[in-house]
């Protein structure tokens, strides 16, 4: 049997539900997961929250602004950003392009020679003209801060040769600091605001499932439907097909399925839509949640990694995005420190279960986050944790 919404919405990601709101019609949310939310959930083990992915909130838009409100409430705080950025046993500030004060003599020096070359030989070229991702890096940075930074860590998130990238999304995302700051920064501490997210919210309980709980309480909950996968959708004839068997019909359809697996429900899709989306390439993140039993470790709120000898690219600093996300005693004290660690790879994971947390683990002890460092550059001893999920 048929159901037939005005308006059908595939997945209910933070996109799906937004879509839901703000739509003036009937609408039927199909969701394949057990509960809804998509990548915006929560999980709650022993004490500590840990979110799918380190997710903030920032935005200049004043209607998102009072949509967080709409969501949240008071249930939220906002920081000034920690992020900061880790080579050569060193931590400098984020951005790295313009902060490599505190690294070795030789690294600094090379890191503004190459800015400065680049400034002075393509600071007035148009940056549409740049081919490709790595060579806008080198154009607009230089072969300094690209060796040191630019590509060792794009290359590690990315999985990808950079000449393969196009850099048109670069916009407003990543920093883009003047020669003059990239100086200044290498000469003395430089600034922590530099970027679109220096001031950032998150909720102050329930970790980010908070906005998904907003989201529940401004839709009509018996409009959405949970383990329900979409495996086929007929353009031609206005029906989705979920689990194989049921469907239902629409007169709109929205959906927010990973492109590939949305060309290859298409039923009715042309031969070279269906190479086109076998052609697509993506790259996953694998999330590592570690809750250690001793607090205060570190202030910051997330990390970049660069070196590949390193398992993972980022950690964030779960524990610090709210007090509320780490266990307490009964007076409210903080009894441990918890980290997502994030592991960009492509097709499979380099590893898994037990594996990856070791590897994690390892690699927080090399970085001295285990432990606060008990001296300039020699880490604490080493602690006891509660297990480790992936």
């Amino acid at each position: 049997m048929a159901l037939h919404p005005y308006t059908i919405i595939v997945g209910s990601g933070p996109t799906g539900m937004s879509a839901a709101y703000h739509l003036d019609e009937d609408y039927l949310i199909l969701e394949r997961d057990t509960h809804v939310g998509g990548l915006n959930k929560s999980i709650y083990l022993n004490g500590f929250t840990f979110d799918y992915a380190g997710h903030i909130m920032f935005t200049n838009d004043e209607y998102a602004k009072s949509m967080f409100q709409k969501l949240v409430g008071d249930n939220v705080h906002y920081q000034a950003r920690e992020a900061w950025c880790y080579q050569q046993g060193v931590h400098t500030l984020y951005p790295f392009q313009a902060n490599t004060y505190g690294l070795p003599r030789e690294v600094v020096q090379e890191c503004v020679v190459g800015a400065a070359r680049a400034f002075l030989e393509h600071g007035d070229v148009d940056p549409k003209n740049f081919r490709d991702f790595k060579e806008w890096n080198r154009k607009t940075y230089g072969e300094g801060i690209c060796k040191y930074f630019q590509e060792p860590y794009n290359e590690k998130l990315w999985k990808v040769p950079l000449e393969s990238m196009s850099h048109e999304w670069l916009s407003g995302r990543v920093p883009k600091p003047k020669i003059e700051e990239i100086i200044q920064g290498a000469i003395q501490p430089g600034v922590k605001n530099m970027g679109p997210n220096a001031l950032f919210g998150y909720p102050l309980k329930g970790g980010y499932q908070a906005l998904v709980n907003g989201w529940k309480n401004l839709l009509d909950v018996e409009q959405v439907r949970i383990q329900q996968e979409v495996t086929g959708i007929n353009v031609r004839h206005r029906t989705v097909t979920v689990n194989g068997s049921q469907q239902h019909e629409f007169r709109r359809l929205i959906t927010t399925m990973p492109l590939p697996l949305l060309v290859r429900a298409l039923e009715d899709a042309p031969a070279e839509v269906r190479a086109a989306g076998e052609s697509l390439q993506w790259t996953s993140i694998q999330c590592v949640f570690i809750g250690l039993d001793r607090p205060h470790i570190t202030e910051k709120h997330w990390i970049y990694y660069p070196e590949r000898d390193l398992y993972f690219h980022r950690i964030f600093v779960q524990g610090n995005a709210s007090p509320f996300n780490n266990p307490t005693d009964k007076n409210g004290n903080p009894l441990g420190m918890g980290y997502i660690a994030e592991i960009s790879y492509k097709d499979t994971p380099a590893a898994t279960g037990g594996v990856a947390i070791e590897k994690t683990l390892e690699g927080l002890k090399k970085v001295c986050l285990r432990h606060p460092p008990v001296a300039q550059g020699r880490c604490g001893e080493d602690d006891q944790r509660v297990p480790g999920r992936t």
